[in-house]
């Protein structure tokens, strides 16, 4: 009787491995990804807010205080992203209403 010898997990995985890659399993997908330009990002704003439910308020504070020329996307969690097609209008628009873009931005 042979006797069997004990194997980390390691070994474990890397047999399976080599018995996949015999079988013809371990296939290698390639996937092509189409550059794209990333220049419409100059001048935009990644901005937390305060509070992640806040955000539809925000894109209305916007409105209301004459600022719905700025576009607000929600990121994630409590992120958004402040763009407008034309450079320096985001910055503009935060330094002339500083304290009520601090009002809603950490």
């Amino acid at each position: 009787m042979r006797k069997v010898q004990p194997q980390t997990y390691a070994q474990k995985v890397e047999q399976g491995r080599e018995k996949r890659a015999q079988n013809g399993r371990d296939a290698i997908v390639h996937i092509t990804v189409k550059e794209e330009s990333t220049n419409w990002l100059q001048g935009c704003f990644a901005e937390r807010l305060i509070e992640a439910r806040k955000v539809q308020g925000v894109k209305d504070g916007f409105i209301m205080e004459g600022l719905n020329f700025i576009r607000i996307r929600y990121l994630e969690e409590k992120y958004v992203l402040l763009f407008r097609e034309s450079e320096g209008v985001v910055k503009k628009a935060y330094k002339e209403n500083k304290d009520w873009f601090e009002a809603f931005f950490e």
